[in-house]
């Protein structure tokens, strides 16, 4: 300890303060007491304060045991000054102070110790305690709000492949070690000197670090916490122009604490996985994926296996996994993936119609895989569409939008060409059945009731009503050119509109109709039709055939009649194949049934088309 300053007071000084407190006596005789001017300071040695640094930094209540000792004075008190202000003073040469964290403010201040010691000079003044000599030492002080950066001392980096924590120096002398203790499906605990720990165990799963200083007095302090997860490998699935379907997952940045990385399948909805796939090369991050189809959906997952880990077990192995669910094998054409598609129409040698979402009518365009045109309705709670239908031709459409769901009838090449009509007094106010359409603006109008309506949209009038007795007549179909219907009332029917009626073409049991009739595309007045395995263009007039050929395939599920295509199915196989002849043009492999609800396929110019949302290119 530093020599202190000399403080002498003279006797007669002291007399005069006494006697002006006192009463009156008379002097007996004079006391002269010996006294020793020349006493030097004596040496004040430290037995026991532990206050190694001229800062101290405070991060708790922090008690300061001390013990002086002097080599020729007494030592008379010991006080403790905090900016000025006395916080502590003993009269004896031990004793405890305590530094209270949360009466202090945060930031810098100055303390001072002082430690009293007799003079040494026999003075009366010194006998009174008015002199003697004072040591003084100063210091720092350092109150840190590290609680109010709890949540950020913990940094992250990964290096050379393995995870590095930091976090903030402690720097109080009552320093032992630091406790980190890592929490996900267990917890570890680590003990460490050092403000720095690298976990060669850590792969990316989920992971609670928190870092705690232990004291020498047995105090824990909170001192940093940090939440990982998330940085698993995500996975990312591709699809190329010849329908190569192709996973990829990013490089691990923890790739040194990395055993194995294991890619699975599910083909049933996540019910089950199946391994796929095992690599223990960082650099190993593409998998080309042959087992998927077209149309079909699957889900895939990518485990990361530590070279060790007491986290890494059976019960938990989901925080070691990252998932990609649901996709569908193809070319997206929805706005987003799995977005519900309904109703898909064929317009042009290149373009699709359909209802996207519920809520989006889009035009889209194959060659150009971009959607060409997009309408939707504004303003309504729900402003939904329903029944989407197309004319033969493709150049018209009809479909209930709008708040009050009235029918809109536009060109299938611009929506906003379009004309709205409320219908519901031929319908009803709920329902809403599809509405077949003419290039000439006439349509089909199915009523809630037993018959339907040949309506002229255009006008705004009934040209006529159909029923039948007895039972319920629909209007299933109408040619391009408004001429012809398909209608179904006791059996199929083939007619004719003349003279404000309905004259019958042909009849076919409805009990055991042809597996396939509709107008076709490019000639309003032929019927193309299938059954008992040939299939026949045939002339509306008079029902006789344009040609005909054999085909012998399951079901035809869609006619490209701008293309000249038609694409059939059997089990496990999608047939693309011409429309003069039936020969064979493309064989896909599918495992779905698109003849099943929402599993339907379509073709359009050199592509098929799923109502999973995605495309399938056909190689020319």
């Amino acid at each position: 300890m530093a020599r202190g300053k000399y403080l002498e007071v003279l006797f007669n000084l002291f007399l005069i303060a006494f006697l002006s407190n006192s009463c009156e006596y008379g002097p007996h005789k004079v006391f002269y007491p010996d006294v020793d001017e020349d006493v030097p300071p004596p040496e004040v040695q430290v037995v026991e304060m532990f206050m190694e640094s001229d800062t101290l930094f405070l991060y708790s209540d922090k008690e300061i045991r001390f013990k002086f000792v002097s080599t020729d004075q007494e030592i008379k008190a010991v006080r403790f000054v905090i900016d000025g202000f006395e916080k502590y003073i003993v009269s004896s040469n031990t004793g405890i102070f305590t530094l209270v964290y949360n009466s202090l403010t945060y930031g810098i201040h100055t303390l001072n110790l002082e430690v009293y010691t007799a003079k040494g000079s026999g003075s009366i003044a010194e006998q009174l305690g008015l002199e003697g000599y004072v040591f003084t030492k100063t210091w720092v002080l350092d109150v840190v709000d590290y609680m109010g950066n709890i949540n950020n001392t913990i940094t992250s980096t990964g290096k050379n492949g393995l995870l590095n924590l930091t976090w903030d120096h402690y720097r109080g002398s009552d320093f032992r070690e630091y406790i980190l203790n890592k929490s996900g499906y267990t917890t570890e605990i680590i003990k460490l000197s050092s403000n720095h720990y690298i976990d060669s165990s850590y792969v990316g799963e989920f992971a609670i670090y928190d870092v705690k200083v232990s004291t020498e007095n047995g105090l824990l302090l909170p001192w940093g916490n940090l939440l990982l997860g998330g940085d698993l490998p995500g996975l990312y699935f591709r699809v190329s122009d010849n329908n190569l379907y192709t996973v990829k997952w990013g490089r691990s940045k923890y790739f040194g604490a990395i055993d194995t990385f294991k890619l699975y399948i599910s083909n049933d909805f996540r019910s089950s996985y199946s391994t796929y796939y095992t690599t223990g090369n960082p650099e190993d991050t593409v998998c080309n994926i042959s087992s998927a189809y077209f149309g079909d959906i699957i889900s895939l997952k990518i485990r990361v296996i530590p070279k060790k880990s007491l986290q890494y077990n059976p019960a938990n192995y989901y925080l070691f996994e990252s998932y990609l669910s649901d996709i569908r094998p193809g070319f997206q054409f929805s706005m987003v993936n799995g977005q519900v598609i309904q109703d898909i129409r064929q317009v042009s040698k290149d373009e699709f119609i359909c209802i996207a979402g519920y809520n989006n009518l889009i035009r889209y365009s194959v060659s150009q895989r971009r959607i060409s045109e997009h309408y939707y309705f504004t303003g309504c709670i729900i402003n939904d569409f329903f029944s989407l239908s197309a004319s033969a031709s493709g150049r018209f459409l009809t479909i209930y939008g709008n708040c009050n769901k009235d029918i809109m009838l536009a060109n299938s090449g611009n929506f906003k060409n379009n004309n709205m009509r409320d219908l519901k007094s031929l319908i009803g106010d709920f329902y809403l059945p599809y509405i077949p359409v003419s290039d000439s603006g006439t349509v089909l109008v199915d009523s809630i009731n037993r018959g339907f309506f040949l309506y002229d949209y255009s006008a705004g009038s009934v040209l006529t009503y159909y029923k039948k007795e007895n039972f319920k007549a629909s209007g299933l179909a109408i040619s391009a050119n408004g001429k012809y219907s398909i209608l179904k009332d006791d059996s199929l029917r083939l007619v004719q509109y003349s003279n404000s009626q309905f004259i019958n073409k042909r009849s076919f049991s409805k009990d055991s109709p042809p597996a396939f009739f509709e107008f076709h595309g490019e000639y309003p007045d032929w019927l193309v039709i299938w059954e008992e395995n040939e299939f026949a263009v045939k002339q509306c007039a008079d029902f006789s055939d344009v040609y005909v050929f054999g085909l012998t395939d399951t079901r035809i599920l869609d006619i490209d009649y701008f293309n000249n295509r038609m694409l059939t199915w059997s089990a496990g196989h999608l047939f693309v194949r011409s429309l003069n002849d039936g020969t064979l043009i493309n064989d896909i492999p599918l495992i779905i049934d698109p003849t099943s609800d929402g599993k339907a396929c379509y073709i359009v110019n050199n592509a098929i088309v799923s109502l999973n949302g995605v495309l399938y290119f056909i190689e020319e």
